[in-house]
């Protein structure tokens, strides 16, 4: 038997950040299995680290990356190969988070989740 995945904590677990991929929609009550669940804000699926990384990245979040966030998103590009996180030390926070964002679609491509 498996164990169910458990998922680490992050330094962008504590920000409050919204939708950004395009998956929310309007607050409404939604009927699944059966159950009504009303007020069902989201289909998005994005981990808070996601959220925060599009935020910095497209949509213009101007508070600044803790140190912290910014070295733990120099080990996720550390973890891809390809990327070098050294490259990335002086980046900018947008340009940071699009960096990773894009060391995830690369390494989702090398095992083929994504074409």
């Amino acid at each position: 038997m498996t164990k169910p995945y458990k998922r680490e904590p992050t330094p962008f677990d504590n920000l409050q950040i919204g939708c950004v991929c395009g998956m929310e929609y309007a607050q409404l009550d939604a009927e699944i299995d059966g159950w009504l669940i009303p007020g069902m804000r989201s289909w998005c699926v994005c981990s808070p680290e996601e959220k925060a990384l599009r935020a910095w990245a497209y949509h213009g979040r101007t508070e600044a990356m803790t140190a912290e966030q910014r070295a733990w998103c120099l080990g996720q590009i550390r973890q891809v190969e390809g990327y070098a996180s050294a490259d990335h030390v002086g980046d900018s926070d947008a340009a940071l988070a699009k960096v990773v964002l894009g060391a995830w679609r690369d390494y989702a491509r090398d095992i083929g989740v994504l074409r």
